[in-house]
């Protein structure tokens, strides 16, 4: 079952993990919307309001744990849009410590990078599954 695209924010201070999810993702015709930083994320994803986030861990200013929490606490009141946002967060040195807090401020998925570009796709298609059954077009 094809499924369409999603908008997707990835927020990492990398440039060059934002260029290669970029490149990955749109291969997909996922629309990407970036950004270098926590702040920047949270900007966008209020401004933009994606469908998924995929968002680094470990980054100056507000760090992916308090990024996901934020983003959680908005999509979870009544008054948001109703929809669901997943969060899957990323780290290249992740403890079970930080894969568990992640967990326990709302994240819905953990991955180590580098991302193997087949893991990171199931995973999407997986999350566009789900999307698409809680809020179906």
């Amino acid at each position: 079952m094809q499924y369409s695209a999603l908008r997707i924010l990835v927020v990492d201070d990398t440039q060059s993990y934002v260029s290669t999810f970029t490149e990955i993702l749109a291969n997909e015709s996922h629309e990407i919307i970036a950004a270098a930083d926590g702040l920047t994320g949270w900007d966008r994803f209020t401004c933009e309001e994606p469908d998924l986030a995929l968002i680094d861990v470990n980054m100056p200013g507000m760090n992916g744990l308090e990024l996901t929490a934020k983003i959680k606490s908005v999509t979870s009141k009544s008054d948001y849009s109703g929809r669901w946002v997943p969060v899957l967060l990323m780290s290249a040195n992740a403890s079970v410590a930080t894969q568990l807090e992640g967990y326990r401020v709302g994240c819905d998925d953990f991955l180590n990078k580098p991302l193997d570009p087949d893991i990171l796709l199931a995973k999407i298609a997986v999350y566009q599954r789900i999307i698409r059954h809680i809020c179906p077009t």
